[in-house]
């Protein structure tokens, strides 16, 4: 049999006719130059594709490409102290797990096992972290890189109940500690933690507080802004549009004056 017979019959599958004067009469010694043998296969190839017999095999992406395809886009609608935690949280928990694994391979018994040393080794924030993976899965599904979220069949492991009063201090203990605070530390921390207990109010917008916002004679205190950090992990000042508020405080909180 002809070497283009031969060839001929064996795309014959691909609708590919590989027209003779393409192919490179055997040389004495029977073997194709290989330079002829590589265009032949390109234009084998390229005839496949115009026939639609193949198709390019599409780009894989590990969990890390779309989460940092996510990241892209969600960064866009949140503060930049938000965005910083997300890459905390990824960077720290969720990559190390998942990162180098490819999306089409995650199935639901790995984010299982993911899931559970997460709730062993950080079970007070298992489910922020699930809900994080679940967004990225959930955008790669948007994209059709995959054809379902795995995290959505896995089972929560149940949380250990914690005892409430370790959460916060009682009236009594309270008063306890700011005592001790007065003559144990300097005058500042002990107005700062006197004025934290006393206000409600949080310890970025504690340290975001100027002498403009405070007002004796009414004794009240304007919150406005807050001390957080930006993507880069760098402290800033940012305002609190939907926080801003006037608190009004007790005399004895206001009249505590530090040096």
């Amino acid at each position: 049999m002809k070497l283009s017979t031969a060839l001929n019959t064996a795309f014959a599958f691909m609708a590919v006719k590989i027209p003779t004067r393409t192919i490179q009469r055997q040389s004495k010694s029977g073997v194709l130059k290989i330079s002829i043998l590589l265009c032949l296969l390109i234009w084998i190839q390229k005839k496949a594709f115009e026939n639609g017999q193949l198709k390019p095999r599409p780009k894989r992406y590990m969990f890390k490409d779309v989460y940092d395809l996510w990241f892209q886009q969600h960064n866009q609608d949140i503060k930049p102290s938000t965005a910083y935690n997300i890459k905390i949280l990824f960077d720290n928990y969720i990559l190390p797990e998942l990162g180098n694994r490819y999306m089409d391979k995650i199935t639901p018994a790995i984010c299982q096992k993911a899931i559970n040393q997460w709730s062993k080794d950080y079970p007070k924030f298992i489910k922020l972290l699930v809900s994080r993976s679940g967004q990225v899965f959930d955008y790669a599904y948007r994209l059709e890189l995959v054809s379902s979220n795995p995290i959505k069949r896995v089972i929560m492991p149940r949380s250990k109940s914690s005892d409430a009063k370790d959460k916060y201090y009682t009236k009594q203990e309270l008063g306890q500690f700011l005592d001790c605070c007065k003559k144990e530390c300097d005058l500042k921390y002990y107005a700062a933690f006197r004025l934290l207990a006393y206000s409600g109010m949080r310890k970025g917008e504690l340290l975001a507080l100027t002498w403009n916002d405070i007002d004796f004679s009414s004794n009240t205190i304007s919150i406005n802004k807050t001390v957080s950090r930006n993507e880069n992990g760098h402290t800033i000042v940012q305002t609190t549009k939907k926080s801003m508020r006037v608190i009004s405080m007790d005399s004895q909180t206001m009249a505590t004056k530090t040096t």
